[in-house]
């Protein structure tokens, strides 16, 4: 199985993401290897040795990471070119989104991996009204439990 790489981004928020860490412990499922990448916005060096130790604390593989202030999109682009380089998917997470149940990423890799022209998984709620075509992206779930995406293919970034 191909690994995922779960990108968490934050800034600052060392109780939101240490949440955001313990629930991913508990209720994310993937019958592959999951490793972080930590995509901190310049925050205090106890947010990050906290965010980190944190994920140390759980067995979690931590591949690398940033921590340069430089705004929201650029350290989300720049975190996931830098993920990228480990493989070819990757989890989004920010420091503040907690799982509230079980979430297994297994049949969306698969999706992934298995579909060429599929270059995201959303997860989470899209509300219908708010949507103008053409779409630029495929929306293969909807669930308000949790907003997450799943990505692969570098070429459909656009934050």
């Amino acid at each position: 199985m191909e690994p995922i790489t779960i990108i968490l981004q934050t800034y600052k928020r060392t109780a939101y993401a240490l949440r955001t860490i313990a629930a991913a412990r508990e209720l994310l499922h993937y019958d592959g290897a999951l490793r972080w990448y930590v995509a901190d916005d310049g925050s205090p060096t106890e947010h990050w040795r906290a965010v980190v130790d944190g994920l140390l604390d759980i067995g979690a593989i931590v591949l690398a990471g940033h921590s340069i202030r430089q705004g929201y999109g650029k350290n989300a682009n720049d975190a996931w070119r830098a993920a990228s380089l480990y493989g070819d998917l990757t989890f989004w997470l920010e420091d503040d989104f907690v799982l509230r149940e079980r979430l297994d990423l297994t049949p969306h890799a698969y999706a992934l991996m298995d579909s060429p022209d599929l270059g995201m998984v959303r997860l989470g709620y899209i509300d219908p009204l708010m949507l103008e075509p053409p779409w630029d992206w495929l929306t293969v779930m909807s669930s308000p439990a949790c907003c997450f995406q799943l990505r692969w293919n570098a070429g459909l970034i656009s934050l």
